[in-house]
């Protein structure tokens, strides 16, 4: 009998603080591979989350206000 996998969900808050990590390890020479081991998804869904919070900042953000989280977003990114 095989087992399902389950699939992981992640929250608007989650998907911003790795995107924010991402970036600030990649400006350093980490690995994206490094990277996404150390938070427990995949590269490419790290490069997605990043893909997708360039193109509507500020509703990834108000999502992740809303989950308790507070960021700002700036013209260099999220603080």
């Amino acid at each position: 009998m095989t087992k399902k996998r389950v699939r992981r969900q992640f929250d608007a808050a989650f998907k911003v603080e790795a995107v924010r990590r991402m970036e600030e390890r990649l400006a350093v020479k980490v690995p994206l591979t490094t990277i996404a081991r150390d938070l427990d998804v995949r590269p490419e869904q790290l490069r997605m989350w990043a893909d997708q919070l360039a193109a509507e900042p500020e509703q990834l953000a108000a999502a992740a206000r809303a989950e308790g989280r507070a960021f700002v977003v700036t013209e260099d990114g999220l603080d």
